[in-house]
């Protein structure tokens, strides 16, 4: 894979970054959130990115990819319509839930290498919720995960679902609990 400061650099070239506060999937507040829904707007940027994306995809013989709901999704479009992948589709139902396309739970018993991919990882816990959809599933898969931004420091005990981790970029950015956020509205209300 190449370098990190590569992805990380051409990341910081889009309009990715929005700075204001904010509340983030992982409930952690912020004043950094990152837009990677943005990056498909600059075409070397997205080709750079997305070409990392399948050098990992080879590396782990992952052959069936999820795209976590919400950013990922649309930027894996282009490789829906690749016959070297299969795109499983999932929904989000509820904070840290998940489902899977029933045309797609198939697909998911089948598999022996499933990789998620994230857009932006603060504490993996988004992610690790989606693995555990997938190992009601099928048990017996073997997960990894890649993010392209990997903005705050993860947690071993979501990790510990995959048989690897890999982030294209790492850029962390502060991150609060409610009650230590810098935003007095946040501390009052806490």
């Amino acid at each position: 894979m190449s370098n990190p400061d590569r992805y990380r650099e051409a990341i910081n070239r889009t309009s990715v970054w929005e700075h204001d506060h904010t509340i983030l999937n992982s409930g952690l507040h912020s004043y950094d959130k990152a837009h990677m829904e943005r990056l498909a707007g600059y075409f070397n940027e997205y080709a750079l990115v997305m070409s990392g994306v399948k050098d990992v995809l080879r590396e782990r013989r992952a052959r069936v990819v999820v795209g976590m709901p919400n950013g990922m999704p649309d930027l894996l479009r282009p490789m829906v319509y690749r016959p070297d992948f299969l795109t499983v589709q999932a929904t989000k139902v509820a904070s840290r839930k998940f489902d899977v396309m029933y045309t797609d739970v198939p697909v998911v018993r089948s598999a022996e290498t499933i990789c998620v991919i994230e857009d932006v990882v603060t504490t993996g816990g988004t992610p690790a919720a989606m693995a555990d959809t997938l190992l009601a599933i099928n048990p017996d898969i073997e997960l990894h995960l890649l993010t392209i931004l990997q903005r705050g420091e993860l947690d071993p005990a979501h990790l510990a679902r995959f048989a690897s981790f890999t982030a294209l970029a790492v850029d962390l950015r502060p991150a609060w609990d409610k009650q230590d956020c810098p935003n007095e509205e946040c501390r009052e209300a806490a």
